[in-house]
């Protein structure tokens, strides 16, 4: 199926290692509950949303993350 297109709009580093970091989804296809693929070299998880992803827009999302260098940090749609 149809993926939402993943941008990755700022990181911000926490200390010790983590990041806060904003991430824009834009979709084609409407996504009730849109999950997203968040990993870099020392984690990896599926972050949950509760907001629909409607159609021809874009929702931003925020989530932390645990990575020595921003450029280790990968999100992808998921569902």
């Amino acid at each position: 199926g149809k993926k939402a297109d993943v941008k990755i709009l700022y990181y911000i580093s926490t200390g010790s290692d983590k990041f806060l970091v904003k991430f824009k989804a834009c979709a084609d296809t409407t996504f009730l509950k849109p999950s997203f693929l968040i990993q870099s070299k020392v984690e990896q998880y599926i972050g949950f949303t509760e907001k629909v992803l409607q159609k021809g827009t874009c929702n931003d999302y925020r989530t932390y993350v645990n990575a020595k260098y921003q450029s280790d940090i990968r999100i992808d749609h998921v569902v």
